[in-house]
């Protein structure tokens, strides 16, 4: 008894294409191939079921990718606001720190 092949999905969509195409019959195929006809009328069913599949795998890449961006600017802006508030804050502060040093300046003379 023969060992059952393994095709790879590159096979299986070459000898699928080669069918789409009109190229060669189904017959011609099977027979080239040596693989039932069942089978390959089971692949192509496969591949036209997922043919849409194809086509969402750019805009799932494109929304996970707009999600990152918007994600990222989210932290972004964020960040600007906690560090906006610490500039704020130390402007208010850094004349009595000045203070402070002058203070501590006087000391030092006398």
């Amino acid at each position: 008894m023969r060992k059952r092949r393994q095709f790879i999905p590159e096979e299986k969509s070459k000898i699928i294409m080669e069918l789409i195409q009109g190229e060669k019959t189904l017959s011609e195929i099977c027979s080239i191939y040596e693989i039932h006809s069942n089978q390959i009328l089971r692949w192509k069913k496969q591949f036209l079921d997922n043919m849409a599949n194809a086509f969402k795998g750019a805009d799932d890449k494109a929304n996970k990718e707009q999600q990152q961006h918007e994600a990222e600017k989210e932290s972004l802006i964020k960040k600007i606001g906690q560090l906006t508030i610490e500039v704020d804050w130390l402007k208010k502060i850094w004349p009595q720190v000045n203070l402070l040093k002058n203070v501590k300046v006087c000391w030092s003379l006398t």
